[in-house]
């Protein structure tokens, strides 16, 4: 089971609330049958009532199941095309379509999500998270092991539209220690 305390506070005019998570976001990867792209539904929750831990949640499972299958894989179930992220991720599925190769198990784990603005169209969160190590399977099966990397921050934009929210803009955040060490560095 899992623990999630919300604790909300206004400053100034601007709401913030945080929630904390303990453990994984979603339930482990267990296989490649676990999560496939045409299964993954955006999150359609009304703004008032919005779990935003859960979308983020979403928008990761999303993200997971298109590296878990790159044929079928399409980033605008997570991502405007105007978003960073869409073109890197764009970019890392045609180079594992090409090399007959996907990715089992990279995951995010989410650590805490803070909400810094939302409107009924747009929300700007503050998200920290772990990647645990993950496996990339070639085409002959053999398994590749990646370590992982430790906490990040991230600053992202979510933008609604017709009902399902998708990444805008997303960057490292400026209270993530990483980012302080080297700003130019990415992913």
């Amino acid at each position: 089971m899992r623990t999630v305390p919300v604790i909300a506070g206004l400053v100034g005019a601007t709401a913030v609330a945080v929630v904390t998570l303990r453990g994984p976001a979603t339930p482990a990867y267990d296989g490649p049958v676990a999560l496939a792209a045409p299964g993954v539904r955006p999150s359609v929750v009304p703004l008032g009532s919005t779990d935003w831990a859960a979308v983020v949640a979403d928008l990761d499972a999303a993200r997971l199941a298109a590296f878990a299958d790159p044929l079928t894989a399409d980033p605008r179930r997570w991502a405007e095309p105007t978003c960073a992220c869409f073109d890197l991720d764009r970019s890392a599925l045609e180079h594992l379509v090409r090399s007959g190769a996907a990715v089992r198990g990279m995951l995010p784990e989410l650590r805490e999500v803070a909400v810094v603005s939302t409107s009924e169209a747009r929300a700007t969160l503050e998200v920290a998270d772990v990647l645990p190590a993950y496996d990339v399977v070639a085409s002959d099966g053999r398994a590749t092991r990646y370590a992982g990397r430790d906490a990040r921050r991230w600053r992202g934009v979510l933008v609604r539209r017709g009902g399902a929210w998708r990444w805008a803009e997303l960057a490292r955040s400026r209270h993530d220690p990483a980012a302080r060490v080297d700003p130019g560095r990415t992913g």
